[in-house]
């Protein structure tokens, strides 16, 4: 749409219609259903209000839509970002269930905060030290996670899971299992384990 020749037409007008062309089609084509009002008032009285007023309309369309595509976006970031940070706390929940066999204290010391609290299924109160303590001289022979759910609340997570193990016990193996609720905290950007709770299952 040229309109640089029409009189009365307010100054920087034609630069703003043309650069509407970098806008997506559908907020393109709702302009240009508007485009017939605009030849029609330009011809009538009051011409240059008129554009003026149909101008502003434009502008605070395209305005509008500029907010509206940023915050889809945002929405779409914040959602890949939260299913990143989900994928992440599994991982790490798969790895701390696993070094119990391995004995992997290197693994698992990186995976708990140095202030962590734990309560086993007896109702002690374990630190860091003592649960890498009993992970060096573990007699769990195998483990596997059963299920698994992840609640975000900001900066701070909620790993609610149920667990197997195959133990020995006086020489023989017992088969047992747990569901727990560990709290990770996101840390320099890290998430780490600072609270645990544990409860054998019957």
């Amino acid at each position: 749409m040229d309109i640089s020749g029409i009189r009365g037409y307010p100054a920087g007008a034609t630069a703003f219609l043309r650069s509407l062309s970098s806008y997506p089609y559908a907020v393109v084509d709702q302009l240009l259903q508007m485009r017939k009002k605009i030849a029609n008032d330009l011809t009538g009285a009051n011409s240059r209000d008129t554009c003026f007023d149909v101008t502003f309309d434009l502008y605070q369309t395209t305005l509008d839509m500029k907010y509206f595509f940023i915050l889809v976006l945002i929405t779409v970031c914040s959602s890949c970002l939260a299913q990143a940070d989900i994928g992440e706390l599994k991982k790490l929940n798969e790895s701390w269930i696993g070094s119990y066999p391995k004995r992997d204290t290197a693994t698992l010391g990186r995976i708990l905060a140095n202030d962590l609290v734990m309560i086993n299924p007896s109702g002690t109160k374990l630190t860091k030290a003592d649960v890498l303590r009993n992970t060096a001289t573990s007699s769990i022979k195998s483990a596997r996670v059963d299920s698994v759910e992840v609640r975000l609340l900001g900066n701070v997570a909620l790993v609610i899971a149920k667990a197997s193990f195959v133990y020995t016990s006086e020489g023989k193996e017992i088969t047992g299992r747990t569901s727990y609720m560990d709290i990770y905290e996101k840390r320099k950007g890290k998430w780490t384990a600072v609270a645990a709770h544990v409860t054998s299952i019957k």
